[in-house]
């Protein structure tokens, strides 16, 4: 199941494409809806492994309790950026099939600027920590997903007409 939510994911933007391209808006929405839905589940399994497991992934990298330690809070704080991501992955693929893929860019550089701003200013106070920036790079990606998912619902509507994306009963029959 991995390798075919895997495989899915990296396919979508072409099946999303055609699809675009032959003005069949419903399975546009669809290839969304499914591609979402996969990438998300896979991304929840990886972050309950790494919220349960954390230590247990790294032995095969280090053996140093302390680089263990250091890792494993890595992890079980940054593993919260991987649902997000995966929204914002396939908000990404989407825009390519939509073929406009500015809003894939406004999103990245809105996270950008909301990360380094904090980040600068907090690695120059003096209570700085790293899980700081772990933390940051949560919210960020958090903003990113959001705005992804809005700009996303914008295209949407601008490019799929509405009365053709909801099926009728007629359609259904």
């Amino acid at each position: 199941m991995i390798f075919t939510c895997y495989g899915y994911c990296f396919c979508r933007p072409a099946i999303a494409g055609q699809n675009f391209g032959a003005k069949n808006y419903q399975r546009v929405r669809e290839t969304f809806t499914w591609s979402v839905i996969m990438t998300c589940s896979l991304m929840t399994l990886l972050t309950i492994v790494c919220l349960w497991q954390a230590e247990l992934l790294l032995l095969s990298f280090s053996t140093d309790k302390q680089v263990i330690v250091i890792s494993a809070a890595f992890l079980q704080i940054i593993c919260w950026n991987f649902i997000p991501s995966g929204i914002v992955f396939t908000c990404s693929g989407m825009f390519q099939s939509l073929g406009n893929t500015w809003p894939g860019l406004l999103s990245t550089g809105a996270r950008l600027l909301a990360f380094i701003f904090p980040a600068l200013w907090l690695s120059n106070q003096a209570n700085f920590q790293i899980e700081q920036l772990w933390y940051i790079s949560v919210s960020t990606v958090c903003f990113q997903a959001l705005l992804s998912y809005y700009f996303l619902r914008r295209e949407f509507k601008r490019r799929l007409p509405a009365e053709l994306t909801t099926p009728t009963i007629t359609q259904l029959n």
